[in-house]
């Protein structure tokens, strides 16, 4: 179909509003993310991390959502991070719990995928343990 010039400038008047609406939610995306998390975005701070558990809790208790958390009981550092980051998929969650531990969310998984996790990253010098808070 051919365009008229009308329509071809609310095209274009448009596609400006969108990449700028797409640059400013950018923006706050990454001033969230600086103010949420630390290690470049990669890990919850406490308080951040304690209400994404409450959320879980509360989804499970609606039948809405299975979690298992994990505890790192290894030393965490951002070389750390990085080698769990690459075990995990993408829906899981790794945050400060409020004993200053790292504690890792997996959520859309199963205890299968659970248990491969723990493996891997024991393979690694990572010992991460299941927190007591196994909703699967």
């Amino acid at each position: 179909e051919r365009m008229t010039i009308d329509e071809s400038n609310r095209l274009t008047v448009l596609c400006k509003l969108i990449r700028k609406s797409v640059k400013r939610a950018e923006g706050y995306y990454e001033l969230l993310k600086n103010d949420r998390c630390l290690h470049n975005g990669k890990v919850l701070k406490t308080k951040e991390f304690s209400e994404l558990i409450q959320t879980y809790k509360q989804a499970k208790k609606e039948n809405k959502a299975d979690y298992i958390l994990l505890n790192v009981a290894s030393k965490t550092d951002e070389n750390t991070v990085s080698v769990i980051q690459k075990s995990l998929n993408p829906f899981c969650y790794m945050g400060y719990c409020e004993d200053g531990s790292l504690g890792i969310l997996l959520t859309c998984t199963y205890r299968k995928e659970c248990e491969r996790i723990k493996e891997e990253l024991g393979k690694k010098g990572i010992n991460a343990v299941e927190n007591g808070e196994t909703e699967v």
